[in-house]
């Protein structure tokens, strides 16, 4: 193998090309991503930039984005930032450059027209799963299946089928049965017996926390009893996880009740009343978003593709024949999703609770930016999550002590604190991409947390045995309210 030449002074094609060596893509991806690298290489000559990775910034970003959105797709300029996050992030490994400014960029240009739903980014998916805990709290049954949805991105058709059964206390998480029909082709033999059709089973990791809900839920329901109930305490079924999606972006206020009047020409809404019409905002999803939300969050945290098919419910694409039934071929994907699942239910729950306990807010786009560094940090070592869960409190209780250490405003001054920006060029500022290292001060610095795989371990937790949450918090400490009796 060669000896890797690639600088901050190479060019995106250059890098592409290192990258494309030592991946293993189909003839098709590797057609799309070169196009990818073009069209931004040919974008940084129009704007007097030479195609190098040092010119590719934050601010250029920007740029880069605000041009694309009027001339090509949202799903394509989709594409566009995926290919490029994922070379920035293989640079980002080879410690050729740091940061990733494209986990920056956010593509909002959606159309209902167009898309059955826009992705949640991290901000939007903690508010969801905040709403979620909320509603339940206030006896409304959304709390269950909207994690199952957050974390496996399962379709309403999976949600349906799933018993209590399905959920597999040993293994740290749910089995579920597939046909070898395809989804129409379900839809139109449902209860027809079929000739020679095999099913195949397909398993899932559940982060803990999500775990040892679960196993809580199910304590006194019969193996067969369906595993997620509707709105009115009724068995799931079709358009049940619409309406809940509904509920949730209604609490939100992410679908509002206005006169036709206040609706601008060109939105569109679903008269409610004589006098008034339901709105949707920009922030509105559906079902489908989850599966969005959660497909992509991985894939930039740095999940493989074939274990992100694994998670979407989606056949492997390198086939092995007869040999693959005799290989345990998901055991690197399920720890995989195990891991980005662990991460995101860290970062989720501690921000709800930093919210709840404290009233303080997380900065969740710096959490964001620090998801791929952290994600590599737990497969080397599944104990690092606690020294993560420590540093976002430190880094939020740092924001809060700078924020609160700022010179007294003058009295007509209607800032109270400055706002925290990731970007700045300040030496005590948090460095996007890079994991937070709280100093003596208890301000953010630049310097990045170097994980070994030997490093110490805070607290033994086994995932198949006793379920304790990776989080700190033991399924005892699961509020009863959120556990809502299964009717049957």
């Amino acid at each position: 193998m060669q000896k890797n030449t690639i600088t901050p002074q190479s060019t995106l094609e250059e890098a592409y090309s290192n990258q494309e060596q030592i991946s293993n893509w189909s003839l098709n991806s590797k057609k799309a991503y070169k196009k990818n690298i073009k069209d931004v290489t040919n974008h940084l000559i129009s704007v007097g930039l030479q195609p190098t990775l040092d010119n590719v910034t934050y601010e250029y970003c920007q740029v880069w984005k605000n041009a694309q959105v009027e001339k090509v797709k949202p799903s394509t300029l989709r594409q566009q930032k995926s290919t490029l996050s994922s070379l920035f992030r293989h640079l980002n490994h080879a410690k050729i450059i740091e940061g990733n400014p494209f986990l920056t960029v956010k593509i909002t240009d959606y159309t209902e027209q167009q898309y059955l739903s826009k992705e949640l980014d991290l901000i939007e998916l903690y508010q969801v799963y905040k709403a979620a805990h909320e509603l339940q709290a206030q006896g409304i049954n959304v709390l269950a299946p909207t994690l199952l949805d957050i974390f496996t991105g399962f379709r309403s058709t999976n949600l349906i089928s799933l018993q209590a059964q399905s959920i597999d206390k040993e293994a740290g998480g749910i089995r579920i049965i597939l046909s070898n029909l395809n989804h129409g082709e379900v839809e139109r033999k449902k209860g027809e017996k079929t000739t020679n059709s095999k099913n195949r089973e397909s398993f899932i990791p559940l982060p803990p926390r999500v775990l040892a809900y679960f196993v809580e839920y199910t304590k006194d329901m019969n193996p067969e009893d369906p595993l997620l109930y509707g709105l009115r305490g009724k068995a799931f079924a079709n358009k049940q996880m619409n309406y809940i999606v509904h509920k949730i972006c209604k609490h939100l206020g992410w679908i509002t009740d206005v006169t036709p009047s206040e609706v601008e020409d060109g939105n569109k809404g679903t008269v409610s009343g004589k006098h008034t019409m339901k709105h949707k905002t920009s922030k509105y999803f559906t079902p489908h978003g989850l599966r969005y939300s959660v497909a992509t969050m991985f894939h930039e945290m740095g999940v493989s593709d074939n274990a992100i098919r694994l998670l979407l419910l989606h056949s492997k694409k390198a086939s092995q024949g007869a040999l693959e039934r005799y290989l345990r071929r998901d055991t690197k994907e399920v720890k995989e999703l195990r891991m980005a699942q662990t991460i995101l239910e860290t970062v989720l729950q501690t921000a709800l609770d930093l919210e709840d306990q404290l009233g303080i807010q997380m900065n969740l786009q710096a959490m964001y930016e620090n998801l791929p560094a952290a994600f590599q940090a737990q497969m080397n070592n599944i104990y690092s999550v606690h020294t993560f869960k420590q540093q976002m409190i430190r880094f939020t209780m740092a924001e809060v002590e700078q924020k609160l250490s700022q010179p007294m405003m003058i009295p007509d001054q209607q800032v109270l604190f400055q706002e925290f920006n990731p970007h700045t060029t300040q030496s005590n500022q948090f460095v996007p991409n890079t994991y937070i290292q709280p100093s003596n001060q208890l301000v953010p610095t630049q310097n990045q947390m170097n994980f070994q795989s030997n490093a110490p371990v805070p607290m033994q937790m086994n995932f198949y045995g006793n379920q304790q949450d990776m989080t700190g918090i033991p399924p005892a400490q699961i509020a009863p309210e959120l556990l809502v009796q299964a009717k049957r």
